[in-house]
């Protein structure tokens, strides 16, 4: 089975072109586990946050629209439930997640530049070591995944950030 996104056509992150169409055409929890066998090697802890991305990422759409093209109240419950679930989730692992917060670290959002040089390494380390201290469920909001320098100091910082 293929599943090409023509709307998302891009060499995004895979859980995110996956949970957007199956928030997108709501797909029963049958069907989903169905597709998801499909593919190999699946990270469902990376794709669950991605769903919850793909949830938010619809409702902040239809609401920048002139006229809403979806029913969102629908939407906003399914984004509501499955942000209780991940909170829920993360909890049972012990995390005590106080909030959830979507942030946007492409290398685009937090960069900084000072004579070419990017500066944003210190500032990205130090607000994700704030987050560590506030209990925060960090949830990348972006469909092409970390940038390099991001994905270093995730990697630096390790357990102690909550995912």
């Amino acid at each position: 089975m293929y599943f090409v996104d023509w709307e998302y056509a891009s060499m995004g992150n895979k859980y995110f072109d996956l949970a957007l169409f199956v928030c997108a055409t709501d797909l029963s929890v049958e069907n989903e586990t169905e597709l998801l066998l499909q593919y190999k090697d699946v990270n469902l802890y990376e794709y669950l946050n991605e769903k919850l991305v793909a949830y938010f990422f619809i409702c902040t759409w239809a609401i920048a629209k002139n006229e809403i093209p979806i029913n969102i109240k629908y939407f906003l419950t399914k984004l509501e439930d499955f942000y209780n679930l991940v909170v829920y989730l993360n909890n049972l692992n012990k995390k005590q997640i106080k909030q959830v917060l979507f942030l946007d670290l492409d290398g685009t959002t937090l960069n900084t530049h000072i004579n070419g040089r990017s500066s944003s390494t210190q500032k990205v380390r130090d607000f994700l070591g704030h987050l560590i201290n506030l209990n925060t469920l960090y949830v990348p909001s972006t469909g092409r995944g970390l940038n390099w320098e991001t994905k270093l100091i995730v990697d630096e910082l390790g357990s102690k950030i909550i995912f």
